[in-house]
């Protein structure tokens, strides 16, 4: 079969043919070259993925959204093998066939054309006619998106694989000669290129909303032709007009969605409609969203900033007199011996909110300190031989303890030995004295 050689369902890698497993394989899996893309068991349930192995999934996302890597069928005949192999079709760089009902997929590797920004119209009108030959060539499945496609790659593919011989890239014009220098030797006007060029070419590149599936591709046409009557006649098309549009997208489906998706996709498309939605992306301007634009910026005026600026700063500082009231009111309960569980419950906060309270509170307390503001002793605590000491548990910085120092120092005298202090009872006194050099 011209080459093309089979790898049994499921079979592990130790089972492939080296030439195989490291050519052909290895080949597709260099040229995917995509980072992040969608994949899973199967076509239902195939999710975004970052930096993991293709082989992992049995389907996956086999172009980027900005390049064209590979070219891919999906024949849904019974003898869509024989499709594949016919001669005059290019030799496939791997076939998939469903063993269940014999569909197969097929995927040529191509140099790699640009899709997204900058791209030229040429190279992807190219690659889409020469795409349209090979469909037409094996009768492809019109509803095929080739967005997720079977994993000829995987670890365990979701049908029997078929590698073909050729390990490098085909060039758009290498497919093309190919099948116009195809002679059927029993069909003279038997012609594989088509002779006519695909309808409607694009002249830029394809939206990537319409490679994702025939719910999306129904869904943005018809909201697409929705906003278009609605900018032309200025009345929100009813609901039955998107219908009617929606259905006869389906109908034209080889096979078409369920009636009670279709209802769905069209109210839904009436919605974002009547939400600004749907415009065509063109360079003319959008009397809808030109009238939005201006009640915008007029209600963002310079007073009207200003206002808002004032309001935040108001905003900030009520809380912050907020805060302030709710740590000097739980410093208060604190100091008569309260626990912080119950002066969150009196509060009304938490007690991590509590905590914050006290520690807000203490440090106000060392600035104020530190800033000198801290009443001096009286001179009456002086002159007493018995002060009254401050036994705050609060530390202050360096620069204030010079000052508490000479505070004491008039008392020392009176610590001198006399005839009532003599010995072990002066020391003890000095026992009692509160540690000064801390305070």
């Amino acid at each position: 079969m011209r080459g093309i050689r089979r790898v049994a369902t499921g079979a592990p890698d130790s089972a492939r043919p080296e030439d195989l497993h490291h050519a052909v394989k290895q080949a597709i899996v260099r040229h995917h070259r995509i980072h992040v893309f969608r994949g899973g068991p199967t076509k239902h349930s195939a999710y975004l993925h970052r930096g993991l192995a293709m082989a992992h999934f049995q389907f996956i996302q086999i172009n980027p959204g900005d390049y064209l890597n590979f070219l891919v069928v999906d024949v849904d005949h019974d003898d869509a093998l024989v499709r594949l192999l016919h001669p005059a079709v290019p030799e496939p760089h791997w076939i998939i066939e469903n063993p269940a009902n014999g569909h197969a997929q097929a995927g040529w590797m191509i140099e790699p054309v640009l899709l997204g920004q900058g791209a030229r119209p040429h190279p992807i009108r190219y690659a889409q006619e020469v795409q349209r030959a090979l469909d037409l060539l094996t009768v492809n499945d019109a509803a095929f998106t080739r967005f997720l496609v079977r994993n000829p790659a995987a670890h365990s593919p979701a049908g029997d694989v078929r590698f073909g011989r050729r390990v490098q890239p085909y060039s758009l014009g290498e497919l093309r000669l190919h099948m116009q220098n195809y002679r059927d030797p029993f069909d003279e006007e038997f012609s594989a290129w088509p002779s006519s060029p695909a309808v409607g070419a694009p002249q830029r590149p394809p939206e990537a909303d319409a490679a994702i599936g025939r719910n999306n591709a129904i869904f943005y046409r018809t909201r697409s032709e929705l906003w278009g009557r609605y900018q032309a006649t200025g009345k929100l098309p009813a609901l039955e007009e998107s219908l009617d549009y929606a259905s006869s997208l389906n109908s034209a489906l080889t096979t078409p969605l369920p009636h009670r998706e279709i209802r769905d996709l069209a109210a839904s498309a009436v919605r974002q409609v009547a939400n600004g939605k749907g415009r065509l992306r063109s360079g003319a301007v959008n009397t809808w969203f030109a009238a939005k634009g201006r009640k915008g910026g007029q209600s963002t005026t310079r007073s009207k900033r200003a206002a808002a600026a004032e309001n935040a700063l108001k905003g900030t500082q009520a809380r912050t007199s907020q805060a302030d009231t709710g740590a000097a009111r739980a410093t208060a309960l604190r100091s008569l011996g309260r626990t912080l569980a119950d002066i969150a419950k009196e509060i009304g906060k938490s007690i991590r909110t509590i905590q914050r309270y006290l520690s807000r509170a203490r440090k106000q307390d060392d600035i104020t300190q530190a800033s000198g503001s801290n009443p001096q002793p009286s001179s009456d605590s002086r002159s007493s031989s018995q002060p009254t000491w401050n036994h705050s548990p609060t530390f202050h910085p360096a620069p204030s303890r010079r000052p508490q120092l000479r505070t004491y120092l008039p008392m020392l005298p009176a610590l001198s030995p006399g005839p009532q202090m003599n010995g072990f009872p002066a020391l003890l006194y000095l026992a009692q004295m509160p540690p000064f050099w801390l305070a």
